[in-house]
């Protein structure tokens, strides 16, 4: 299994303060997989160039204790899945 979660950035949204993406370098059948599991929502999923879904503060920490390899962007975009 390889579900990728990039380095956090701040945002500015009022709600959140870091946001990143949660990809896979395998299959996006995989990365539906993972996102269940963490409990991120299907409608959340944002297919095209590279399929990934958002993810925000607690998301993020519970992706990487679930086992996600944080990744710099470019390491994501370079190996993420294309849909």
């Amino acid at each position: 299994m390889s579900i990728l979660v990039d380095q956090p950035r701040p945002v500015a949204f009022k709600q959140f303060k870091r946001t990143a993406h949660l990809a896979s370098d395998t299959s996006v059948a995989e990365l539906h997989a993972f996102a269940t599991r963490i409990g991120l929502k299907r409608s959340w999923y944002q297919a095209g160039t590279r399929a990934h879904y958002d993810l925000f503060d607690g998301k993020i920490d519970k992706a990487l204790a679930a086992g996600a390899e944080l990744v710099s962007v470019r390491e994501l975009l370079r190996r993420a899945v294309r849909e």
